[in-house]
């Protein structure tokens, strides 16, 4: 208990100081911790899975970590000062880090459905575009994006409209979001093309319609090729089964009976 003791008088010592502390260093010091101690791309993937509950993601991190620490203290107890404190420290950067590996996870696992429905995705923007100017076609097309997506595009949309950002840079904005799906920066900037040009409109179209085509059929092709590599491994799936039952009446036999 007497560790216990320490960190709270710790604990209080600190928070004494912060209040010290004005607003504008306050704010400084956040800064420089958040730099510190929080992954650069954290803030970005619980935006983009979370979307309103992302604050709320922060803070339970934090708290579970909390606990951690005192759970580690309550442990630890029985070990040195230094030990305990040391051990407890680990043990709640662990799982710190540990919560931030669960949302990058479930992030990969999202951005590669995305990667999958996006050819798609390219093929009904298209045939937005047809009838629509490259603004409105994205503005219409966010319901029918990867959820991954959505809210990208209507910053993309806004900031076409309204924001700060001219020319190219918004699509160029996007595309640098997500680095991992392919050919996004050759069809961002043909969009961008597509949203400032007359002369060749039919022709960008005809290139845009025809790379869109090409993605929805290598994404049809890879799905059939999965489909394949799964039907081979079902004859091998009956061969296992077949080879545990024989094992399994063997075991049944007595062998001494058999002698």
């Amino acid at each position: 208990m007497e560790i216990i003791i320490y960190i709270c008088i710790f604990s209080i010592i600190v928070i004494l100081g912060i209040i010290r502390i004005n607003q504008e260093n306050l704010e400084s010091i956040k800064g420089e911790l958040k730099t510190s101690f929080v992954e650069f791309d954290y803030d970005f993937m619980l935006n983009r899975l979370y979307k309103d509950n992302a604050r709320k993601k922060v803070e339970k991190r934090y708290v579970i970590t909390i606990a951690a620490l005192f759970f580690g203290i309550l442990i630890f107890e029985s070990e040195t000062i230094t030990k305990t404190l040391f051990y407890s420290i680990v043990s709640s950067i662990i799982i710190y880090k540990i919560q931030y590996l669960f949302v990058k996870q479930k992030y990969e696992k999202n951005l590669k459905q995305a990667e999958i429905e996006f050819p798609y995705y390219l093929n009904a923007l298209s045939i937005l575009m047809q009838n629509n100017t490259v603004a409105v076609s994205l503005l219409k097309s966010i319901d029918m994006a990867p959820a991954i997506f959505k809210e990208d595009i209507k910053t993309l949309v806004y900031d076409i409209h309204q924001g700060k950002k001219v020319g190219v840079q918004p699509f160029i904005d996007f595309a640098n979001k997500f680095p991992q799906v392919k050919d996004l920066n050759r069809i961002m900037r043909t969009l961008y093309n597509l949203s400032i040009t007359i002369n060749n409109k039919e022709k960008i179209m005809s290139s845009l319609a025809k790379l869109s085509n090409e993605k929805v059929n290598s994404a049809r092709k890879d799905k059939f090729d999965k489909y394949l590599d799964k039907q081979a491994l079902i004859p091998w799936v009956s061969f296992l089964w077949v080879g545990l039952v024989i094992i399994a009446m063997f075991s049944t036999i007595n062998l001494g009976q058999i002698i």
